[in-house]
């Protein structure tokens, strides 16, 4: 091997381990970052264009007032237009306003430290006189929760005992909406009466049931929104009801299941049961919202930063990024190991795959749509796409035409296959768009050649081989703690760079090889 690859290799590995070992020893960092239980960094972005004078975008900004939550590290970048954060109904909201056809664009961001929210309901006992009417501005009915109907005033009669104190009232509400009013969203419309009248309700219908059940009994109830921070997925907006009991406000959530504590996770952003986000006169409207755990290293991050930002390493460190671009980063480190992966598997142990990058971007694909399901779409699409290009063999095409025509083809089995998982209730297949299209139809091309060139055999075994690549990578790109270490160590690329080109200058037997000519070697040696 030339010593001049050899000495590149090793200088590129050496100054990786070099710099993650200045990084633990001398900045504090840790090899593997641990994520905690109860530090998140959440972001939140909007995007819309204005379609009239009045543009604007209004957005519920999480609360800093909650006993449970700690909000800090917020930052706020708008373009293309004005932001303003006001005061409405006690919660915090931030205004976007932007001109006609301008793109305005608002990301907001921050960290926040939840801490535990168990408990219990007070006991009878403990509710005085004047309790309840100190909540008075919660005993009111609207236009979504009609506490004043007599229809609400008969179904409390119905699941509550005639002599039932104010605490036994609220478990009864809370089993009746929670067990007998079933789980179905109707969108963020659904009133109470509505929910109590089909007894279905998503969960802003039944927050809205249960507020106005607790209203109509006297004890003072409010709406409360929030998020249930999930990380590296899409957070899920959630609504639910708090009732006033004792002079404290307790969580009765119809959907969880929980009373008087809240899941560890969720994250309250206001009172009310108006949208997160609201907008008026825009259009190209879209709204994201990421979360991902922060590490414990992250924190020492945050400390040092504040104290001593001089240090380049720290300036230069990805956790400075955007949380969507965390997300991302997360994964996209991780393409080069597989594709070292594949430079083992193909130069070292000799599999043969379709494509030199084909296994990483169907292991990027599998991320989306799940590895069986990934799997029985890709065979699926494979083996329609061969049936049609066995028939475009009696029209004698050119390549080029051949390839557009086919590709027309597997986009065509893609749509198919997303609208019959649409109509069969199944979301799983709603994600095939995630393969790489145009790799897919090069691979049915080569797959077809390959049958007429070398059997059927041959064409199996390369197929075999691109599936078993391609989960070795998918196994690797969901590796949660390599992901975290990549991402507070992306010097650790420099070894990988350092092994490909070993890699590169190997000139050996592979494995498969010495497998394969076992039987020479025997020969050999008898003689």
């Amino acid at each position: 091997m030339n010593l001049r690859v050899v000495l590149l290799a090793a200088a590129l590995a050496g100054c990786g381990v070099v710099i993650v070992a200045y990084k633990i020893g001398a900045l504090g960092y840790e090899l593997v970052p641990r994520t905690t239980e109860d530090r998140w960094s959440v972001q939140m972005q909007v995007r819309y264009r204005g379609a009239g004078d009045n543009a604007v975008a209004r957005i519920h900004l999480p609360s800093d007032r909650e006993p449970h939550q700690r909000i800090y590290d917020e930052r706020i970048v708008s373009e293309g237009g004005t932001f303003d954060v006001i005061t409405q109904d006690g919660n915090r909201v931030g205004v976007l306003a932007g001109h006609v056809g301008a793109q305005s664009t608002l990301s907001y961001r921050f960290a926040v430290h939840l801490s535990a929210r168990e408990g219990v309901l007070p006991a009878e006992a403990e509710i005085i006189d004047g309790d309840l009417e100190n909540g008075s501005a919660w005993l009111e009915a609207e236009q979504y929760i009609q506490s004043d109907d007599p229809r609400v005033a008969s179904r409390l009669e119905e699941i509550n005992a005639p002599d039932a104190g104010p605490i036994e009232t609220v478990r009864h509400i809370h089993g009746y909406v929670t067990d007998e009013v079933a789980d179905l969203d109707f969108g963020d419309d659904t009133d109470a009466l509505t929910a109590l009248q089909v007894e279905r309700g998503g969960p802003l219908g039944k927050a809205r049931l249960a507020v106005a059940l607790a209203r109509a009994a006297g004890i003072p109830a409010r709406v409360v929104t929030g998020i249930d921070l999930e990380d590296g997925a899409r957070s899920e907006v959630q609504h639910w009801a708090e009732v006033s009991l004792a002079g404290d406000w307790h969580a009765l959530d119809p959907i969880s299941g929980y009373l008087g504590s809240l899941p560890r996770q969720r994250l309250i952003v206001f009172t009310g049961d108006a949208p997160l986000l609201s907008t008026a006169a825009v259009e190209d409207l879209s709204f994201q919202l990421t979360a991902m755990k922060e590490e414990v290293s992250q924190h020492r991050l945050y400390r040092r930063r504040a104290s001593d930002a001089g240090r380049l390493l720290d300036r230069v460190s990805l956790y400075t990024l955007p949380v969507q671009t965390q997300m991302t980063l997360r994964v996209l480190l991780l393409i080069p190991f597989g594709a070292l992966i594949v430079a083992l598997f193909r130069n070292m142990v000799g599999v043969p795959t379709f494509g030199t990058f084909m296994p990483v971007l169907l292991a990027l694909a599998f991320i989306e749509t799940s590895l069986a399901i990934g799997v029985a779409l890709l065979l699926l699409i494979i083996g329609v796409g061969w049936v049609f290009r066995r028939l475009l063999d009696w029209l004698q095409l050119l390549m080029i035409p051949r390839l557009s025509f086919l590709l027309t083809v597997v986009i065509l089995i893609i749509v198919g296959i997303s609208l019959l998982s649409d109509h069969a209730g199944m979301t799983a297949g709603l994600s095939a768009a995630a393969f790489p299209i145009v790799i897919i139809t090069a691979t049915i091309e080569r797959f077809s050649v390959m049958i007429v060139e070398e059997g059927p055999r041959n064409a199996a075994k390369t197929t075999a081989g691109t599936l078993l690549v391609a989960l070795a990578c998918y196994a690797l790109l969901m590796s949660n703690m390599l992901q975290r270490t990549v991402l507070a160590f992306p010097e650790l690329l420099l070894p990988v760079l350092g092994a490909l080109l070993l890699i590169g200058r190997y000139t050996g037997y592979r494995l498969s090889e010495w497998v394969r000519f076992a039987a020479f070697k025997k020969g050999f040696k008898e003689a």
